[in-house]
C-alpha cells in the first residue's frame, strides 16, 4: 500500500512540475502576444498618420488632428482615450508632428506609464464580444 501510495505522490508530483511548465509557457506566449498587438497597433496609428496627412508635410492641423481621431478611435481591441489625446495637443499647439507621433507611439508601449496616463488600453476581449456565441441545440 506504502508503495503504491509513493507511486501516485511521484506521479502527482510530476504532473504539477508539467502544470507548473504549461502555465510558465502560457505567460510567455501571452507576452509576445501582447507585443504583438502593441506592433499592429503602433502600425496602425503610423498609417492613420499616413492617410489622415493631406498636405504630406507630416504635420497635422486641427481639422486633420479630428479625422486621425476619427481613425484612431475605430481601431479595434484598443480604447482611445479622446481626453488624454486632446491634453497631449493641448501642449503642443493643437498641431501634432512626427515627433509627437513617436511620443504618443512610447505612451503605447511603456509599461512604466501608469495606466491612468495612457492614450490606448489593449481590449483583446472586444473582438471576442463581437463574436455570436453559437446557438443552442435544442
Amino acid at each position: 500500500m506504502e508503495t503504491k501510495l509513493n507511486d501516485v505522490a511521484m506521479e502527482a508530483g510530476a504532473q504539477v512540475d508539467r502544470l507548473v511548465y504549461i502555465v510558465q509557457q502560457n505567460g510567455e506566449i501571452q507576452k509576445k502576444i501582447k507585443e504583438q498587438l502593441e506592433d499592429e497597433v503602433a502600425q496602425q496609428i503610423m498609417t492613420a498618420l499616413i492617410a489622415t496627412d493631406r498636405d504630406g508635410n507630416f504635420v497635422l492641423d486641427r481639422r486633420e488632428v479630428y479625422e486621425l481621431e476619427m481613425r484612431l478611435e475605430s481601431i479595434p481591441a484598443v480604447h482611445f482615450e479622446k481626453e488624454k489625446f486632446n491634453s497631449f495637443l493641448a501642449s503642443n499647439d493643437n498641431d501634432l508632428t512626427l515627433s509627437d507621433l513617436s511620443h504618443i507611439v512610447k505612451n503605447l508601449k511603456d509599461d512604466t506609464i501608469p495606466e491612468s496616463e495612457k492614450i490606448f488600453h489593449f481590449k483583446p476581449s472586444d473582438i471576442l464580444d463581437q463574436i455570436l456565441p453559437p446557438e443552442e441545440v435544442v
